[in-house]
């Protein structure tokens, strides 16, 4: 959890983990999830506050691409990856339902948004200039400042 919340600067990772064993130290309990959310709590982002149509726009605007032109029927790559990437954050960071980002893009089906949460995740493990541009958008959209 700490590291999926932390993954741009490696300073800002050991100090949410320093707090978080500092947290659960002074409590005098075993450490859990739920105490780490607790303890990072001003730290963490907050996933509700997330709007679909600002995702869509900041990942419009990371590729360089019309919205217009994202949200088409499109297939090709240009089109196809940054709504595929757009899918991917509405469903890892702001929780929306599978049904709900198919319908705010155009009316898909969910096995769609699954395949496209699916492949970006892959994609990330493989691409380092994607997930640096994922890390960005995240940064973004959560008012952090981005790392090169």
């Amino acid at each position: 959890m700490i590291a999926h919340n932390f993954q741009s600067n490696i300073r800002e990772l050991e100090g949410a983990l320093t707090r978080v064993v500092a947290y659960a130290d002074l409590r005098g309990k075993p450490l859990t999830c739920d105490m780490a959310e607790v303890a990072l709590t001003d730290l963490l982002p907050q996933h509700n506050q997330l709007e679909p149509e600002r995702v869509m726009d900041v990942v419009a605007s990371a590729f360089g691409i019309s919205k217009e032109k994202m949200l088409s029927r499109e297939r090709t790559r240009e089109a196809a990856l940054p709504r595929q990437v757009v899918m991917y954050l509405l469903r890892e960071e702001a929780n929306v339902s599978l049904p709900q980002i198919g319908e705010v893009l155009g009316g898909r089906d969910h096995t769609t948004v699954i395949y496209a949460c699916e492949k970006v995740a892959d994609m990330i493990e493989r691409d380092d200039r994607l997930r640096k541009q994922i890390v960005q958008i995240r940064e973004t959209l959560y008012g952090r400042r981005p790392t090169a």
